[in-house]
């Protein structure tokens, strides 16, 4: 799912715009002490599940 499609599910679960959808994410990644975009908030996250399950894979199959 693309960055755009996923502001706009949100804000139309939620009765908002997407535009308000990433201020509230800008503040809530600020807030949380990162200087960053949303964008590569999100992207950072999913780089770590990512990794996270490569090695959760790795160590399974060692068995």
């Amino acid at each position: 799912m693309n960055y755009q499609r996923m502001l706009t599910i949100i804000a139309k679960e939620n009765g908002t715009t997407p535009k308000d959808v990433e201020r509230e994410m800008q503040q809530a990644v600020f807030a949380a002490g990162y200087l960053m975009s949303p964008r590569a908030f999100i992207a950072m996250c999913c780089a770590k599940v990512k990794e996270s399950q490569e090695n959760n894979t790795l160590s399974s199959s060692s068995f």
